[in-house]
């Protein structure tokens, strides 16, 4: 069976619940008036969620998203892949429901 996810980084927790373990790993390289910037949250919390797409997505589509410059701009590049991929994943099972429902009873051969 294939994974349809984003790829195994992330896959048993959140994109919150990782960018606050990755800001309590990073405090002692960062000092306290790093961290209390408004978009730090921000910027960590976007290196996550890419890290939880980097399978899904081209190269190219991660690289272009690490030389912006603003969080919030890579949050929205995210978010945007995240429903890229959610709108792909209902594609597949509409048509998958709809062979099946072509198929009836006799079905056997789609998985």
């Amino acid at each position: 069976m294939e994974n349809y996810g984003f790829g195994s980084f992330g896959i048993l927790s959140t994109i919150p619940d990782l960018t606050n373990e990755l800001m309590l790993y990073l405090e002692s390289y960062y000092s306290p008036t790093h961290r209390e910037r408004e978009e730090y949250d921000a910027e960590i919390a976007s290196f996550i969620a890419f890290r939880c797409l980097e399978e899904y997505v081209d190269p190219s589509d991660i690289a272009a998203a690490m030389l912006t410059r603003s969080a919030t701009e890579r949050l929205n590049l995210a978010y945007d892949l995240m429903m890229r991929h959610r709108e792909e994943l209902n594609e597949l099972v509409k048509m998958i429901s709809d062979d099946l429902y072509e198929c009836g009873d006799d079905c056997k051969d789609l998985w």
